[in-house]
């Protein structure tokens, strides 16, 4: 228990620890007993608040990142293709152009609920016309999943040194905006003649919605519509994933 504690520090000869102590009584005597792991010291603090930077910093890098795909030449595609990858067509249009065009695709009243978050990257944000690698097979990065975003951006630049570096040195696993991931699962369904690309899981996407919530984008079911929606970042849930999503960039 926390009186414990404080009775401990008191004993020390460190002044450090008499004036934590004193103050660690205070709070007892004010509120009562309580776990000493909701006692948050200035150095404890500040990796709060660094930590809660880090999504903020990986997010636009991400997005700088995406300003500088580039189509794969020849050798490229077949290396990529050869590992079972297909490339989907992306156009520059934003998530509300995209549920506008194709309303049937997506879950009923999809385009509401996007006019009507406090954020606007799901109804301004227009993506670079690309291509982009997803193996349907492996669609998402291995134990990507119950992450936060900011592991799950991590892991894309983990994976990218592990997988490509070497052998496609301009070839990036990055995390999408939901604009690209609702484009690529209509591209495929049209390709495949009603297969669908997101079949029973979501895939985290890099845009905010509100101060700490960011979007995700699939389906619980491969018969049900595809559904935007979001989630804490800072939430690490079973069904959300980071897809494995590559493109290639200019030097």
């Amino acid at each position: 228990m926390l009186e414990r504690s404080r009775v401990e520090l008191s004993k020390s000869n460190n002044s450090g620890d008499k004036e934590l102590a004193d103050a660690l009584g205070a709070r007892i005597k004010k509120y009562g007993d309580f776990s000493l792991s909701s006692v948050a010291t200035p150095a404890s603090t500040a990796a709060s608040t660094v930590e809660k930077q880090t999504p903020l910093d990986l997010r636009q890098k991400t997005y700088e990142l995406l300003s500088m795909v580039r189509e794969p030449n020849a050798q490229e595609r077949k290396s990529l293709t050869d590992k079972g990858f297909i490339f989907l067509p992306i156009e520059a249009k934003t998530l509300v152009q995209v549920v506008g065009e194709h309303p049937d695709h997506f879950w009923s009243g999809q385009l509401q609920y996007i006019n009507g978050l406090p954020y606007d990257d799901l109804r301004t944000y227009v993506p670079k016309p690309m291509e982009v690698a997803f193996n349907p097979r492996q669609l998402f990065i291995p134990d990507s999943f119950t992450k936060t975003q900011a592991v799950q951006l991590r892991m894309t630049e983990e994976y990218t040194k592990a997988n490509f570096e070497k052998e496609l040195p301009d070839a990036k696993a990055l995390m999408l905006p939901a604009t690209v991931e609702a484009q690529a699962d209509i591209v495929y369904h049209k390709m495949t003649k009603g297969q669908v690309l997101f079949r029973d899981r979501f895939a985290r996407a890099l845009d905010r919605t509100a101060d700490s919530i960011v979007a995700h984008v699939g389906r619980d079911h491969p018969d049900h519509r595809l559904h935007v929606h979001d989630g804490d970042a800072d939430d690490g849930r079973g069904y959300v994933g980071v897809p494995l999503a590559v493109v290639f960039l200019r030097k």
